[in-house]
């Protein structure tokens, strides 16, 4: 897949379960960070917010494409906006493609075959022991903790708010 960021295209092949998992790994951690950050507010200045918000979205394209992703990504600039911005956009071309096209994909690899469903599906996968992730509880979870937010700081909320919404069911 190729996601167009901040006017550059970066690969990513999504049916590499080792890139899909590094790509599911960086959204559950910089959400986390996200949320982290948007809870304690009044610890650190609005400028100091910010920049640590961009260096949790820096560390997000770092920790899928590569170390040096994000500078260049960015052109070596710490602007909150276009790195919110970018990285809201990445959540929503991710789940367009997780949603639409990979099904897509998945039906036109067995058109041929008496196969005409993926073997492999979201219905039919062995579910992981709760022990170790509960996905759902971990959004809702999430969800929670952004309207906690919203109740504090109405504008930084408002802002994660969007990137959850837009990556939501992933």
């Amino acid at each position: 897949m190729n996601f167009i960021l901040n006017g550059k295209t970066l690969e990513l092949d999504l049916f590499d379960v080792d890139e899909a998992e590094k790509m599911e790994h960086a959204i559950i951690t910089s959400a986390d960070e996200m949320i982290a950050l948007g809870e304690n507010p009044q610890q650190q200045s609005h400028f100091q917010t910010m920049r640590k918000g961009c260096h949790i979205i820096f560390e997000f394209f770092d920790s899928i494409w590569g170390e040096g992703t994000a500078k260049e990504l960015f052109d070596g600039k710490t602007n909150y906006k276009v790195c919110l911005e970018t990285y809201a956009s990445c959540a929503k071309q991710y789940k367009k493609y997780m949603t639409e096209e990979a099904m897509q994909d998945m039906k036109e690899l067995f058109a041929d075959t008496q196969i005409q469903q993926p073997l492999i599906t979201n219905q039919n996968c062995i579910q992981a022991p709760k022990q170790k992730t509960d996905r759902p509880q971990q959004i809702q979870t999430a969800k929670d903790k952004l309207y906690a937010i919203l109740q504090e700081n109405p504008q930084q909320a408002a802002t994660l708010l969007n990137i959850y919404e837009s990556g939501k069911g992933l």
